[in-house]
């Protein structure tokens, strides 16, 4: 970790901003690659300290298992209706992961690859030649080719380029216990939204040794949090929402998890030079609570396109597009279905959610995995009506509005006497 000096200017092939799970993940792979990398962070890595559970292959893949708490073989969907669906594998197929440890981790790796920590607060962004200048609280400068915005909820440069706030955010709200009396430490609990449960849901991991988690999120417009309203679901449920208030009777209660990510992906990443990624694109799925899998996923995505971009500066914006391209290839079904229902999807009806676990209990297991890791949008009939009428409401004003404006435009052409002699 180094401090800059007032007037001191840097150069380096790319800055990251954010010191969480994609901007540490983003760092490693660039710095492996042989880039000169930087990331600022002014709290410190892995600072949003809480306990999100991921998929034992994408852990394994990014070689994180020793961030992990406990390993998972049963997923249980519950809707506070009292509807139950179990999912079963055969070998653990989740791991409840220690994020600070988990980023640290990443860092760790970036750093023995000659990455660099940067403690400060970034302030400003513009264009300084053919790259771009971050200025930082110090007043010292970073020059580099590329930036990677992975400040999250913070969303740098979203304010920076004037971005439209995003449409929704999902504020959570955990409580760690211990000494609770969980019925089976390879089952975790993944509770449908309600009336008891918050309008983002909830969840209970249990952590090994009589340890857990139990939390609940709120959807808002807002990116201000209503964090009384979620600390009073929290206390109703532990002392009334079955099965947790059982295990919880006897248990002693710790510390508050608290965090606000913004939720529905925006249409565009990339701004010439400048790549967002993670919660600061808005890029976790419609199952948020699996958030850290489709970070570190996108930031390897976003790695890729910025290698290129590193290589050839006179073409960077051309490279990094590619990232854009190939995140929509691979997720922009699942995410567009959830901007279509957004408005809908977190305010149904409880009877609604108590189908959709129904209907999840009845998938084959490896179905119903690739559901949740796929990011695809919980279904009900209504919804689904509503989803297909605006998709093909959606084309027809889109195909008349095009042809209004070749009309326009064969108008202004005859008008202007220009056009084919």
């Amino acid at each position: 970790m180094i401090g800059l000096s007032q007037n001191y200017a840097c150069k380096f092939d790319v800055t990251v901003v954010g010191g969480g799970a994609a901007g540490c993940a983003a760092a490693r792979f660039l710095a492996e690659a042989g880039r000169t990398v930087a990331l600022v962070e002014s709290k410190g890595i892995g600072s949003q300290a809480h306990t999100p559970v991921t998929f034992t292959e994408t852990l394994r893949d990014f070689g994180l298992e020793a961030a992990v708490h406990i390993f998972y073989r049963r997923l249980s969907y519950h809707s506070p209706t009292g509807a139950l669906s179990t999912l079963e594998m055969g070998e653990p197929a989740w791991g409840c992961v220690d994020y600070r440890k988990a980023c640290r981790l990443l860092w760790h790796a970036a750093e023995e690859a000659g990455a660099v920590l940067i403690q400060a607060r970034a302030k400003s962004l513009r264009k300084s030649g053919q790259g771009l200048e971050i200025l930082l609280d110090s007043e010292a400068a970073l020059r580099s080719t590329v930036v990677i915005d992975a400040t999250g909820k913070a969303r740098f440069s979203g304010h920076i380029l004037g971005q439209p706030d995003p449409r929704y955010y999902s504020h959570s709200l955990g409580r760690r216990v211990s000494g609770a009396a969980v019925a089976d430490e390879n089952n975790f609990y993944l509770i449908a939204p309600g009336a008891a449960s918050g309008t983002g849901g909830g969840w209970f991991y249990p952590l090994g040794q009589g340890k857990a988690v139990l939390g609940f999120a709120a959807v808002t417009r807002s990116p201000f949090a209503p964090w009384s309203r979620l600390a009073v679901i929290w206390r109703k449920a532990a002392r009334s929402l079955r099965p947790y208030s059982e295990m919880l009777r006897n248990a002693r209660p710790g510390h508050f998890e608290m965090g606000s990510i913004p939720l529905v992906a925006p249409r565009r990443f990339v701004f010439g030079r400048i790549a967002v990624v993670g919660d600061a694109a808005a890029q976790a799925t419609p199952w948020s609570c699996f958030g850290v899998h489709a970070a570190l996923l996108n930031a390897k995505l976003v790695a890729r396109a910025v290698l290129r971009a590193s290589q050839d500066g006179d073409s960077a914006e051309r490279h990094l597009l590619a990232y854009q391209r190939d995140w929509k290839t691979q997720n922009g079904l699942a995410y567009r279905l959830g901007d279509l229902c957004a408005g809908s999807l977190w305010w149904r009806d409880e009877r609604e959610w108590a189908l959709d676990v129904a209907r999840f209990g009845e998938l084959p297991p490896e179905a119903a995995l690739s559901r949740i890791r796929d990011g695809s949008v919980p279904r009900c009939a209504p919804l689904a009506r509503s989803i297909v009428w605006r998709m093909i409401m959606t084309g027809y004003m889109i195909k008349c509005r095009a042809a209004e404006l070749l009309r326009q435009a064969r108008f202004e052409q005859a008008d202007l006497g220009v056009g084919d002699p």
